[in-house]
């Protein structure tokens, strides 16, 4: 028997933005890839805002560091 679990959503990177989070201490680096990972799977992030003025599922993620 073959299983269809739903496929993951596709992430669309803009502009630099991948470069720019890879730049990222690692543990915000895991803390946003865990929240796309949420998303892929259609749950919400941990820390997030929409964006619906840039368009229907569109999310800022945010993480904390130690300055804010």
């Amino acid at each position: 028997m073959e299983s269809s679990a739903p496929k993951d959503a596709v992430i669309a990177w803009e502009g630099d933005s991948k470069e720019v989070i890879s730049s990222f201490p690692d543990a915000a680096k895991s803390n946003l890839g865990f929240d796309l990972r949420l998303l892929q799977h259609g749950q919400p992030p941990t820390d997030y805002r929409s964006m619906s003025s840039i368009g229907p599922g569109v999310f800022e993620l945010r993480d904390q560091d130690e300055r804010a």
